[in-house]
């Protein structure tokens, strides 16, 4: 799926940034690696780019593919060990698999932001 990804990463663009407009979020794919293939707002500039630094709550995501949702980064417990927790301007985090056909042992995923 990471190649079906990469092949549609324009159309990716387009749907992060409707979902973006209409739920006033940041949204994120990433694929199986970790790379940002589409991104808004303070995130569209690091499209192409290797988030694993900062993707702890992805990577969980895509090696269980089950979503997470967190209302407090900054005290919740899965959040504890980010580099990023204390400066952490996030206040919503969504984050969820993308499958295709509902199948496969690893995922993609849409993390939204708020």
């Amino acid at each position: 799926m990471s190649n079906i990804l990469w092949k549609i990463q324009d159309t990716a663009n387009k749907y992060v940034t409707v979902l973006s407009q209409i739920l006033k979020v940041d949204v994120v794919i990433v694929d199986l690696n970790l790379i940002r293939v589409a991104g808004t707002v303070r995130y569209k500039e690091k499209n192409n780019l290797n988030m694993s630094d900062e993707g702890h709550i992805a990577k969980m995501v895509i090696e269980t593919g089950e979503k997470k949702i967190i209302s407090n980064p900054k005290e919740n417990e899965i959040c504890k060990n980010c580099p990023e927790r204390l400066n952490c301007v996030e206040t919503f985090h969504m984050n969820a698999p993308i499958k295709l056909n509902g199948k496969g042992h690893r995922y993609h995923s849409l993390c939204m932001y708020y």
